[in-house]
């Protein structure tokens, strides 16, 4: 597993500016979560059938899911996250979105823990493998 803190663009339309806030990308996090707080206004996100999760030893209970529009390093890509009221501070740095390991394997996200960085190879191509 690893964790990578890195600024992220988030957004409703992909041609708006977006804001710019703190995520960790979390291979040991199964989905993406948000901060509602941190959701853009244009975006409207869909009622679900509830589920809990626990997230930093707090139980979250879920009841809604959002379509975002992101923006790493300059590289456009969109993913569903659940919102939540708090996601909390990490390595000094207050996080408002989770980027889960579904939403890494869906765009070919990949970590490099021992240099802190992200590999967006894939995503800079824009070419995916599906089978």
């Amino acid at each position: 597993m690893g964790r990578i803190i890195e600024k992220i663009k988030i957004r409703g339309d992909p041609q708006s500016s977006g804001n710019e806030v703190f995520a960790i990308y979390d291979t040991g996090t199964e989905w993406s979560y948000i901060r509602r707080s941190s959701i853009p206004s244009d975006i409207v996100c869909s009622p679900i059938t509830r589920f809990k999760t626990k997230i930093g030893g707090v139980t979250h209970e879920i009841t809604e899911m959002c379509g975002i529009n992101g923006e790493i390093q300059g590289l456009s890509f969109d993913f569903k996250a659940y919102p939540l009221e708090r996601v909390g501070i990490m390595e000094g740095k207050e996080v408002a979105v989770i980027i889960g390991a579904t939403t890494m394997k869906e765009w070919d996200i990949i970590l490099n823990p021992k240099k802190k960085i992200l590999d967006l190879s894939a995503l800079k191509r824009r070419e995916f493998i599906e089978l």
